[in-house]
């Protein structure tokens, strides 16, 4: 997973955020674990970036390190189990 995140960063898009987001947050759910922003970070400082993409990298792995932050303080600030997903099954939060 960690990989395909760094990959991701060639471009930084908001196609690509999107998409890291989507792959952390299944990683996460299925797992309960996933890379975490420092992790990321960490692989995005050590990875050998391909000439034509070193101009654009440093942008586009900050817009993708900070997805994935954004994403870590929203799980943070809610439960488990959000009450939007029990609410689609009559249930109440």
């Amino acid at each position: 997973m960690l990989d395909l995140v760094v990959s991701k960063m060639g471009r930084g898009d908001l196609q690509d955020q999107a998409d890291v987001q989507t792959m952390l947050r299944l990683q996460r759910e299925v797992f309960l674990v996933g890379p975490s922003s420092k992790t990321i970070t960490a692989a995005a400082q050590r990875v050998n970036v391909p000439e034509i993409y070193r101009e654009i990298f440093p942008r586009a792995a900050a817009q993708i390190i900070n997805a994935v932050r954004k994403m870590e303080l929203g799980e943070s600030a809610n439960p488990r189990f959000p009450s939007t997903r029990l609410a689609g099954f009559g249930m109440r939060p």
